[in-house]
């Protein structure tokens, strides 16, 4: 089913332009640096720093998880490494293939910024989707290892919107002495 669905996506949409496109896109979730914008940008712009340290936390527990863990257990290769037909579109990264460390990453931060509501989580949802798309088109992953991704993503991402919601409903302390 996999490679069903990669060909799929080679013959229907593989053009010079889209490679271009997705390699663009794909450059957003590196060391997830679409994520820690958004972060920079409410705690410097919005002065939302409780959104900001969430979003840092979904993104450094998501690589833990997902790269440190799971990728190192399952060990899978990628698919440019096992079908020649599907040669990789972008350098070659040389970690194992489940799950999709971008897709995990980039729902674990949609998951904050849909917890944020209004356009933000538009913006999450649109990012995460386009970034899990790129992975499978240029040939890094398979789509079950960027549906495992978003699986782990979620969760984390709804365990940190769960932490952020039991953050901000917890009164301030009186620390003043009487």
């Amino acid at each position: 089913m996999d490679l069903t669905i990669m060909h799929w996506i080679t013959q229907a949409f593989q053009s010079p332009v889209m490679t271009a496109v997705m390699r663009f896109i794909t450059g957003w979730g590196n060391l997830g640096a679409l994520w820690i914008g958004f972060a920079c940008y409410f705690y410097f712009i919005k002065k939302d720093r409780r959104t900001a340290v969430f979003l840092l936390l979904a993104v450094v527990l998501t690589w833990t998880l997902n790269d440190l863990l799971i990728k190192q257990l399952v060990d899978r290769p990628r698919p440019f490494m096992t079908h020649t037909e599907l040669p990789a579109l972008i350098t070659q990264p040389t970690s194992s293939s489940f799950p999709s460390g971008h897709t995990a990453t980039s729902f674990a931060a949609m998951m904050i910024l849909f917890a944020c509501g209004g356009h933000y989580r538009w913006l999450g949802l649109g990012s995460a989707v386009l970034i899990a798309f790129s992975r499978i088109y240029l040939h890094v992953h398979y789509p079950s290892d960027v549906l495992a991704g978003c699986l782990v993503g979620i969760c984390v991402g709804a365990l940190c919107v769960r932490l952020m919601k039991q953050y901000r409903l917890t009164p301030a302390r009186d620390t003043s002495e009487k």
